[in-house]
């Protein structure tokens, strides 16, 4: 992704580094240690990053932006599974 969204972007740098690591493998846990987190409680803390408001949004955001690169749609995803 090239271009990142004020979304993103109004989000504290370490935060910014979580979404990136979670947009990559969407596993919160792993993201958290990403962002340079300490590995102990980061299952949990994870989870409760995932649930700020800002960082929501933020994914969404992004993963609207990742979508439509790709030109997925919704109509598209029901005609691929008939």
């Amino acid at each position: 992704m090239s271009k990142r969204t004020k979304e993103f972007l109004a989000l504290k740098p370490q935060w910014q580094l979580f979404v990136a690591a979670y947009l990559e493998k969407f596993e919160a846990a792993e993201a958290y240690k990403a962002a340079g987190y300490e590995a102990k409680g980061a299952h949990a803390n994870g989870s409760r990053l995932l649930q700020q408001p800002e960082v929501a949004k933020a994914i969404q955001a992004e993963t609207n932006v990742l979508l439509g690169e790709l030109k997925i749609t919704p109509g598209k995803i029901l005609r691929d599974l008939e």
